[in-house]
């Protein structure tokens, strides 16, 4: 558990954030503004202080009400924001990097080493699976804040985005669930794909 004042989850609509979505990745900005949404498309803005895992193996982590960085599965957390968030099992769900950077780490699962580490920046999109109950040597992504001294901000999409069907819904899961050049995510790892700037 990570207890830290700057810990901070906010429940946000589409119109809060489009202007800032429109300069980070022109894109997504594009593929939502033809999407009729509700108040159920819900938008969890989740800052994070310097040196926070945002994920640890894969699972998310949130803070609670008590400004403490626990796992999205903790008893702290609301059955509505596990709902809303836990639709990858606990996993990362799809989301945008808002503000600043943070370092994707990829591991194996069973081991503690980290053998490599990817930059996500701001307009960065993070996709994520969950890994495959069969599968045994899979990559699982951690995020950790460890770019700057300042918090970071990232945007995670609710279930309702993905669960909705109406015109250019089906585009927007695509654009979210396909990497940059044009494969579908299918094998159970944790992507990323760069921000279109």
């Amino acid at each position: 558990m990570y207890d830290h004042l700057n810990c901070k989850l906010e429940i946000l609509n589409w119109q809060q954030i489009a202007s800032a979505v429109k300069k980070l990745n022109p894109t997504l900005s594009k593929q939502v503004n033809q999407l009729e949404l509700t108040e159920k498309h819900k938008l969890y803005k989740i800052t994070y202080p310097c040196e926070a895992m945002m994920a640890q193996s894969g699972i998310l982590h949130l803070p609670n009400d008590k400004g403490q960085l626990v796992s999205i599965d903790d008893e702290t957390i609301t059955p509505e924001i596990q709902k809303d968030l836990g639709y990858h099992d606990g996993y990362v769900p799809y989301g945008l990097v808002f503000s600043r950077g943070v370092e994707l780490f990829f591991e194996n699962l069973g081991e503690t080493d980290f053998y490599s580490f990817q930059v996500l920046l701001a307009g960065d999109l993070i996709q994520a699976f969950a890994p495959k109950p069969d599968q045994k040597e899979i990559k699982v992504a951690s995020l950790l804040n460890m770019m700057n001294t300042a918090p970071c901000e990232l945007v995670f999409f609710s279930r309702a985005w993905f669960d909705s069907k109406g015109p250019g819904f089906d585009d927007f899961k695509t654009y979210m669930m396909t990497e940059e050049d044009g494969s579908a995510l299918l094998d159970g790892l944790d992507f990323l794909r760069q921000g279109d700037k």
